[in-house]
């Protein structure tokens, strides 16, 4: 009676190793995927570490968070800043702690965004209508550049300021007539700095680029 049950048991465990060897070999032989080229070709590429040496990465890059960069950043190649901001024809430019943000281009210099103007006579900017001795701002949020075609007062001495600072031209003119002429005058002014200009004479026109 003992005999039949340890050749039973034995039986079993036979069994039991020889289902368990074919499972193995069919998963194994199933699992292994021959090599398409000769070594070393083929190589996966290893995971990007904390190594010090320089990794390479083919293909693209994805970051769902912040990335910082310790030294510089070369890119070679197309460079995309997507954000809600951006538009065409709009310059990156960043704030006091370095945030960048696209711009509308016509914050740009002189010249950009603004055309001539006839201010002749008019108080825009100005304590009263422009005129010798008057104290204009430039209110805008750019330079602005004015042109004045003076009549000469019979040769005295023209000047302008800007923030208080006298510049003398000496624009009065005479003709070969023995006449006044006419002087034309320009100048910059900074955004949100004050001119005024000073002339014995008058006014012919007054333009500005603003």
């Amino acid at each position: 009676m003992n005999n039949k049950i340890i050749n039973h048991s034995l039986s079993t465990l036979r069994i039991v190793a020889i289902s368990s060897l074919t499972i193995f070999t069919l998963y194994s032989a199933q699992a292994w995927v021959s090599p398409t080229v000769s070594a070393p070709n083929g190589n996966v590429g290893g995971p990007l570490t904390t190594a010090t040496s320089t990794q390479i990465k083919t293909g693209s890059l994805g970051l769902l968070d912040s990335l910082s960069i310790g030294k510089n950043l070369i890119i070679n190649g197309g460079f995309q800043f997507a954000t809600t901001s951006a538009g065409v024809g709009k310059v990156l430019t960043s704030d006091a702690s370095g945030n960048a943000s696209w711009m509308s281009a016509s914050g740009g210099g002189l010249g950009v965004g603004q055309t001539w103007r006839d201010m002749t006579g008019s108080a825009i900017g100005c304590n009263t209508a422009r005129a010798p001795s008057v104290t204009c701002t430039n209110s805008t949020s750019k330079p602005i550049l004015v042109m004045i075609d003076e009549v000469g007062g019979g040769g005295s001495a023209t000047s302008i300021t800007i923030d208080g600072l006298n510049m003398r031209t000496d624009c009065g003119a005479w003709n070969g007539n023995g006449l006044a002429g006419w002087c034309p005058l320009s100048f910059v002014v900074p955004a949100g700095s004050t001119y005024a200009w000073y002339l014995g004479g008058r006014i012919d026109h007054w333009y500005e680029l603003r």
